[in-house]
């Protein structure tokens, strides 16, 4: 009789193992099939599909395969999120929360805030991120740091790597948290080895300030110097003057001035007044007066004794037609600089 039982119940066991390998062939599927897809395939896939509308929604949204339709992605993303699919609910609540594709009657950070603790339940690292952010700035919720630690732990511990840095900033900061500078290193190193900017920067100031980590000039210059190929214009700053001044690696004009011209692009004063230097001296470049001009004009007023000592040297030197000239280019240029911060042009 039992080994009867047994029998029966073999192809049950057996069927049940086969559905449970399928859903989890299902599950991968969702990762990686649906992306080499195209666009007609995908929109066949999308009509029951949730992975399927989830990634039609993200070609729509970014534009890729076809024109980018925020609206259209909204829809899509909709659809999956009703599926209960938690990336779909979380990059619905995006767009919720910042107006992208929704009517103006439906946008709010508090609508988003459903979504994103729908997803977070699911252990969805990004909607996490979101909520955890909204807590540290008191964005639909009450401020709350001690919570907002919390849901940052959890995104980070599910493997959003944008979270590291924040983590890292509220342990540097002792906020939510005791600080612990050796814990901000950590994060904000596990980001920078993720090749976030910021991260690569702090962990570069930590380094070169020797908090959390022993002091190390050699390997700030080479988290400031990755951090300023990103663009960071303060990490392109000090990686300037690091090689200006021989610091972790041998003195070195020309790569000083190389980095102080992408500073002073983004409107760094400090990298104006220091190439106002360069040009005077001839310290990684040629000497040219003129030049030097218009970097003490770009970098604006300055109470340095030795950057208004050689602006007094160059008004005898520079005739004041010309210096009017250089003065009306500098002006222009920072209003070009600013506008473009602003998403504009200063000639509209």
């Amino acid at each position: 009789m039992i080994v009867k039982r047994l029998t029966t119940a073999v192809p049950t066991v057996l069927l049940i193992v086969i559905l449970f390998s399928v859903f989890l062939t299902s599950c991968k599927k969702g990762a990686e099939y649906y992306k080499p897809l195209d666009i007609g395939e995908l929109k066949k896939l999308a009509v029951d599909d949730a992975q399927a509308q989830f990634e039609l929604a993200e070609r729509y949204y970014n534009g890729e395969g076809v024109g980018k339709d925020l609206s259209e992605a909204v829809k899509l993303y909709r659809k999956a999120a009703d599926k209960k699919l938690p990336r779909a609910q979380t990059k619905l609540g995006n767009c919720i929360a910042l107006g992208e594709g929704i009517p103006e009657s439906e946008i709010g950070v508090s609508k988003a805030l459903v979504l994103w603790r729908a997803a977070a339940d699911k252990k969805e690292p990004e909607a996490e991120f979101q909520i955890a952010v909204c807590y540290y700035t008191g964005t639909g919720v009450e401020e709350d740091l001690e919570e907002s630690f919390i849901w940052m732990r959890r995104s980070v511990e599910h493997g959003y790597t944008k979270a590291f840095v924040f983590l890292g900033e509220m342990y540097y900061n002792g906020e939510g948290t005791d600080e612990d500078l050796a814990e901000a290193f950590k994060w904000y190193q596990k980001g920078a080895e993720n090749k976030d900017a910021h991260a690569q920067y702090a962990t570069g100031i930590l380094y070169l300030k020797g908090k959390g980590v022993g002091e190390d000039e050699a390997k700030a210059l080479k988290w400031l110097e990755m951090a300023a190929e990103q663009g960071h214009e303060d990490a392109q700053y000090i990686t300037a003057m690091m090689y200006y001044n021989g610091d972790g690696t041998g003195q070195n004009y020309t790569e000083a001035v190389k980095w102080f011209e992408l500073a002073a692009a983004q409107g760094n004063k400090d990298a104006c007044s220091q190439l106002a230097l360069c040009y005077f001296y001839g310290q990684g470049v040629y000497e040219d007066y003129k030049e030097s001009y218009y970097w003490l004009k770009r970098s604006g007023p300055s109470k340095n004794a030795t950057i208004a000592g050689i602006e007094t040297l160059l008004e005898y030197k520079i005739p004041v037609l010309e210096r009017i000239k250089i003065h009306g280019n500098a002006v222009k240029d920072m209003l070009d600089i600013f506008a473009k911060s602003l998403g504009g042009d200063s000639s509209d």
